[in-house]
């Protein structure tokens, strides 16, 4: 599932982007919270991605989620809180 990379400013097309995500969210070390997010461009900020909170939560291991994000090539990003 894609989506238009554009500037809002501009209507200028900047490519596309899946619309998607695997998230792990590390809190401290002490736990993940994994699972699927919506990614929000922030290109046109000429920022990184941003991610929504989880669509979708992930209740099985840790590797597993990584596997399945890789057989889905959906990308995954980590973020430590």
């Amino acid at each position: 599932m894609f989506e238009e990379r554009f500037c809002p400013f501009t209507d200028e097309s900047k490519g596309e982007h899946l619309a998607i995500v695997g998230l792990i969210v590390n809190h401290n070390d002490s736990y993940n919270e994994m699972g699927i997010a919506s990614r929000i461009d922030r290109s046109y900020k000429d920022k990184d991605d941003d991610v929504s909170d989880f669509i979708v939560k992930w209740h099985g291991e840790e590797d597993e989620f990584r596997k399945l994000c890789e057989d889905l090539d959906i990308g995954l990003m980590e973020y430590s809180v």
